[in-house]
């Protein structure tokens, strides 16, 4: 199928190639792309803001992945981890609204926030993890999810407005950048 898939893909560019009409550029179009601007690889600063979003994002989907199994640690099950998890979706929407206007701001100190937050929650899940499960920590559980699922949707546009704010200049190519660092993540 891989193969099949390949010469498709072929045929499909083949055929766009000899349908689809030439694009003349205009000279100024030309100019405008001729100019150089600072190439994201040399921009040390967004370099920085593209290892926190590789590494928190592969934390976060390392951690993610065994949710359902953290919600089975602290006491819950079928049903009831259905809620949790919608409460962690919830949680997510409402931190951006608030936190939105906030990080236009103080972008520093709500990144700062966020992945302090994030980390706070995750590590508390698995201190309960460890301590076993009463009413106790089944309800800190399951705020920790919910602190966890608000902290998870703030921190990638918080760290895609800094990846962008180190650029100003190439505002795509940085965006380009911190997405490819972003899917390399997941």
């Amino acid at each position: 199928t891989v193969a099949l898939m390949a010469v498709a893909s072929g045929a499909i560019t083949l055929l766009a190639r000899t349908v689809l009409p030439v694009m003349a550029v205009s000279p100024a179009d030309a100019a405008a792309t001729a100019t150089r601007k600072s190439l994201p690889y040399r921009n040390s600063r967004l370099l920085a803001v593209c290892a926190v979003t590789l590494i928190g994002v592969t934390a976060h989907f390392a951690s993610y992945t065994f949710i359902v199994p953290i919600i089975r640690d602290i006491g819950l099950g079928g049903t009831k981890a259905s809620w949790v998890l919608i409460g962690y979706g919830v949680a997510g929407l409402v931190a951006l609204a608030i936190v939105a206007r906030t990080m236009d701001h103080r972008l520093p100190a709500v990144l700062v926030a966020g992945l302090a937050v994030l980390c706070l929650a995750v590590s508390l899940l698995s201190s309960i993890s460890l301590f076993g499960t009463d009413a106790a920590a089944t309800i800190v559980g399951v705020g920790a999810i919910v602190v966890w699922g608000a902290a998870a949707a703030v921190v990638p546009p918080i760290l895609q407005s800094a990846a962008i704010r180190t650029s100003p200049d190439g505002a795509e190519l940085a965006s380009a950048l911190y997405v490819t660092a972003f899917q390399g993540g997941i």
